[in-house]
């Protein structure tokens, strides 16, 4: 299964060609479910707790910077507001 590709296949499918998909899903729905659970079991399987760890270090470290940044700018602008009052 690694490395699979799917080549000649139009993924840009109008949503009125998608929909003549659905009768064609329910009629076999048992083979539906089944691939969509060994896709994704295989996402689950691939995908690494670890990586997202470190990404959310990052995107949280960022936060916090900007949180800051406006924290400290609404307190400078109050202080600034109070003085000339």
């Amino acid at each position: 299964m690694e490395g699979e590709s799917i080549e000649g296949i139009d993924w840009d499918v109008p949503f009125v060609e998608m929909a003549k998909l659905f009768p064609l899903c329910v009629r076999h729905k048992d083979q539906v479910e089944a691939t969509f659970m060994r896709v994704k079991s295989r996402f689950c399987d691939e995908v690494l707790f670890g990586d997202v760890v470190d990404s959310y270090k990052m995107l949280l470290d960022k936060y916090r910077k900007v949180i800051n940044k406006i924290a400290f700018g609404v307190v400078r602008f109050c202080c600034i507001s109070c003085v000339k009052l």
